[in-house]
């Protein structure tokens, strides 16, 4: 996954208006455990408050169900979920969060599972404050809330 993101990261730098429409195939589960296993254990726990050992144990599990929800719900269910989170999320998170951060910030998403990096805690802190209300806003404005 390294090398074939690097690759692309290169891509986007040299060219501002190169525009990449998925991702998704160069993520694999091999690709994942090995970019994974590279980071050290020493290092500090995310915003979830997991350690890497603790991340480590949970991730095959949590992977194979992740994959196996996928499957099961079929194209349909894949196709929606990006359409809707395309507008919900990826729009948000462009329009709305980043030009209020400090520094750089990526958000990386797979059908429904996303990942979000940022350069300062900081703007990290900040994000998971912003998507909880947004959440809220979301949910009570759907009538489930």
């Amino acid at each position: 996954m390294a090398t074939k993101l690097e690759r692309v990261a290169a891509k986007s730098r040299s060219n501002s208006k190169l525009r990449s429409t998925s991702l998704g195939h160069h993520i694999t589960p091999e690709s994942l455990c090995m970019n994974l296993n590279k980071i050290p254990g020493k290092t500090s726990p995310g915003v979830d408050g997991l350690t890497m050992e603790e991340t480590k144990k949970g991730f095959r599990q949590w992977l194979e169900q992740t994959l196996t929800s996928i499957h099961r719900q079929g194209p349909v269910s894949v196709i929606l979920s990006n359409l809707y989170l395309h507008y919900v999320l990826d729009l948000w998170f462009e329009r709305k969060v980043k030009p209020c951060l400090k520094g750089e910030a990526w958000l990386i998403r797979y059908v429904d599972d996303f990942v979000v990096c940022f350069q300062h805690r900081s703007d990290a802190e900040r994000f998971m404050e912003c998507a909880a209300k947004a959440v809220g806003q979301i949910w009570s404005e759907s009538g489930a809330g």
